[in-house]
């Protein structure tokens, strides 16, 4: 799946954690601030996609946990008005540590929270896109 700009490909560890019998998702600041997202970033040379997305989380949330390494989805994502397909990996976090990007501000949601973080200073088709995926990720974990 390469995207717009050639081979480089994107992924995305969607982070989740018990609490009682609800999934919490893990949420992380965008570079520029204004929007929240799933840790996510490029895969390096020679790099597996789900050890990119373990390695992203951990730099961007500070994660600590297990990663499915079955690719879980895809989903369009626009940076630069620019559309790419990220690949996402189901992340299940056990703890945290202090991230490596400290203006990302890691942050739990319940699911409806996580909805209308993901949906906030975004056009509707782009909020879609990543609410499906986090739609998607609650029916995975609790059927």
């Amino acid at each position: 799946m390469a995207n717009q700009s050639g081979s480089i490909k994107w992924v995305a560890a969607i982070c989740y954690k018990w609490v009682d019998t609800q999934p919490f998702f893990l949420l992380v600041r965008t570079t520029s601030g204004s929007r929240w997202i799933f840790p996510k970033g490029k895969v390096k040379n020679g790099e597996k996609k789900w050890a990119a997305a373990l390695r992203e989380a951990i730099e961007e949330a500070g994660v600590i946990g297990r990663i499915h390494k079955k690719r879980f989805t895809t989903f369009p994502y626009f940076k630069n008005e620019k559309e790419t397909t990220v690949i996402a990996f189901l992340l299940e976090v056990n703890s945290l540590k202090a991230s490596e990007e400290a203006f990302r501000t890691p942050t739990w949601f319940n699911p409806f929270q996580a909805r209308v973080a993901l949906s906030q200073n975004r056009p509707q088709q782009h909020a879609a896109a990543l609410t499906a995926v986090l739609e998607k990720a609650y029916d995975e974990l609790t059927t």
